[in-house]
């Protein structure tokens, strides 16, 4: 069973498998009456202990609530290798990127400058070594700003070669040369730091902690990868708090324990340490230890953001994007998720795809959103770019619509199990847009689709079943999978399971079972509902008749575009029913509806300027209505055109 609290379920484990940080959970509900299940959310564990499991909420299709089922779905250990690519080489050096903080005294400019903050072995004493803190800019001539860069730069090259560093040493720029070095194996390296972390070197008992958190040279073991960031903390080294924050902050091995967490990230943030700036910015848009202050997370990001820290760029990017503590700028949001997607943050590729998509605070434009959801996809297949492309061929978003490529990355995404793509492309086929028309294959995907917990697929699922489309008609499928989307919220499959009440179509007539499914849905602005609703007080089904009641469910539809409560708001105006006869109110909504083909409506148009009721009668005006009704088989229009003369 579920508690839960915020974006975090509580589970309480009930077997002898215990779930591992990681692993994925689903959230779901159990139907009685299709004894299947529903799943209503996914979330990911990231802490366990004591007969509990604590996991963070990702995704929803419904609302997740207390006493719901947890299943946990273990994830497959991924083996970590033992040893670099072929051809990989150091320098023997222990590297970091340079602080902001070091960096200005010096002159250098933020995000800018690699530390070297120790040596794998003695350092030589020769002026042509590199040497504990020395700040490495160029090697053969070229910028390397960062790490990142330095090991694209080193890619391809042999050891036992000689390059030239620009280097800053004692303050004072140098050119030294260096002998490239082959890279150790991750067993060799966690050797060479346990070494180093023996003796107290600081930087080596973080660097340990961290292979011992990932499985990387040793096995995994996340008690030992605490004890070493533990003890790196507490000789003040900036980056040994971070990590042992982090550990607190999550509760790896441990319990979890945000506020020591949050004095741990708090004092390495102090030091300049980049990671931990990210951090403190996290810790106050959260407001999980201190207050809520959207202006103090913007500076922390922006501080690690020019130190060249991808999640506080695309940080920065959602803040500018959405006008968190700052107003909304285009230009800003467009600069930091560039610099993020520069560095392969997909979900910064994804929010560069949306505002070109939505065109609100940069200029719209279909083909640049694209190619950011193309980058975003390409590396993996990520599913969330297919679905942004498949919606973005689909809808067009200043471009004509191509239902072909839509249909290509729906599919893309459906094969993935993807329920809504499931459905999406359910829907191409039932419609043939971008495919043949195939109702066979709208039906096998909508249930896909509902077998994994959309609840639009569920309601699709309900209608191909009730009107015998690409399966066998079967009432008691259709209610069934209408009242499983119903009960889990779902609008539509309210409205459809209050209409076969109310028409008795198989389920005994119940008129007040209608109105309750109608009112569900109602209240959450269907506005079939919202008519039907009116319908069910204007003539007094399954409710007392209620006139008033009937002109505010037709009036809500009637705002909304539906042209049978426009037509009836408009009678409610000419008759002077529940509000004070308005003759040209009525037949403002009578155009309206009558704009939309409801013959109703056109023959009350008609009516209304034969007689001159709220405008000067007009025969031609009122005939040419009158004939639009009456081409629809309207008999009253077909009545008064006799009476006026004209055969219908």
């Amino acid at each position: 069973m579920a508690e839960i609290e915020g974006e975090t379920v509580e589970i309480t484990l009930d077997s002898a498998a215990i779930p591992a940080v990681g692993d994925k959970a689903e959230v779901f509900v159990v139907i009685e009456e299709l004894g299947e299940r529903a799943v209503v959310g996914t979330a990911r564990v990231t802490r366990v202990e004591n007969g509990s499991a604590w996991a963070r909420i990702e995704n929803t299709t419904s609302s997740v609530e207390p006493g719901q089922r947890v299943r946990i779905l273990p994830s497959t250990p991924v083996p970590q290798p033992v040893a670099p690519s072929s051809g990989s080489v150091w320098f023997g050096a222990q590297m970091a990127n340079l602080s902001t903080q070091s960096a200005a005294p010096l002159g250098i400019g933020p995000g800018i400058g690699i530390l070297v903050e120790g040596m794998f072995e003695d350092p030589v004493a020769a002026e042509g070594e590199l040497r504990p803190g020395d700040i490495l800019l160029r090697l053969d001539g070229q910028p390397v700003k960062r790490i990142r860069y330095l090991e694209t730069a080193l890619q391809g090259l042999a050891s036992g070669r000689r390059v030239s560093l620009d280097v800053v040493r004692d303050g004072q720029p140098r050119k030294i040369n260096v002998t490239l070095l082959p890279q150790p194996s991750n067993s060799e390296l966690a050797e060479m730091n346990r070494r180093l972390a023996q003796r107290g070197v600081a930087w080596a008992q973080t660097n340990l902690g961290r292979m011992y958190r990932d499985g990387h040279g040793v096995a995994a073991d996340w008690t030992e990868a605490a004890r070493w960031f533990r003890e790196a903390a507490e000789q003040g080294y900036a980056r040994g708090q971070d990590e042992w924050g982090d550990m607190l902050c999550v509760g790896l091995g441990m319990k979890r324990n945000e506020q020591e967490a949050y004095e741990w990230h708090r004092k390495a943030a102090a030091e300049g340490y980049v990671g931990a700036q990210s951090s403190m910015g996290y810790y106050y848009e959260s407001g999980s230890v201190v207050q809520q202050d959207y202006g103090q997370a913007l500076e922390w990001y922006r501080l690690a953001a020019e130190q060249d820290c991808v999640e506080s760029q695309e940080r920065l990017g959602h803040y500018y994007s959405n006008g968190f503590a700052v107003p909304r700028d285009g230009e800003k949001a467009v600069h930091w998720y560039q610099r993020a997607a520069e560095q392969g943050h997909v979900f910064a590729m994804l929010a560069l795809g949306d505002l070109y998509r939505d065109g609100e605070i940069v200029p719209q434009d279909a083909s640049l959103a694209a190619h950011w959801y193309r980058r975003a996809e390409e590396p993996t297949g990520l599913c969330p770019a297919q679905m942004c492309l498949g919606h973005l061929y689909e809808s067009g978003y200043g471009a004509e619509p191509d239902f072909v490529e839509a249909a290509k990355w729906y599919h893309k995404a459906a094969q993935q199990d993807h329920p809504d793509a499931q459905r999406r492309l359910g829907a191409m086929y039932q419609f043939g847009k971008g495919v043949p028309p195939d109702a066979k294959q709208a039906f096998d995907l909508y249930r896909k689709a509902a077998e994994g917990g959309n609840l639009l697929a569920m309601t699709d699922l309900g209608w191909m079943y009730e009107q015998g489309k690409g399966v066998e008609a079967d009432k008691a499928q259709a209610i069934a999978w209408y009242r499983k989307a119903a009960e889990l919220g779902e609008p539509t499959a309210q409205c459809n399971l209050g209409t076969l009440y109310g028409s008795g179509d198989g389920v005994p007539r119940d008129e007040a079972e209608a109105v309750r499914w109608y009112r569900k849905a109602a209240e959450q602005d269907h506005v079939l509902a919202q008519s039907n609703l009116g319908d069910a007080y204007f003539y007094g089904k399954g409710v007392r008749k209620d006139y008033a009641q009937a002109f505010q469910w037709y009036h809500r539809a009637a705002e909304q575009g539906d042209a049978k409560a426009q037509s009836q708001i408009g009678y409610f105006c000419e008759q002077g029913i529940h509000v004070r006869r308005n003759y040209p109110v009525a037949i403002q909504w009578f155009k309206l509806a009558a704009e939309q083909n409801d013959a109703y409506a056109q023959a009350y148009l008609g009516y209304m300027y034969r007689n001159g009721l709220g405008v000067a009668a007009g025969r031609t005006t009122a005939l040419t209505w009158l004939l639009k009704a009456a081409e629809q088989n309207d008999q009253w229009a077909k009545q008064m055109l006799q009476d006026m003369g004209v055969q219908p």
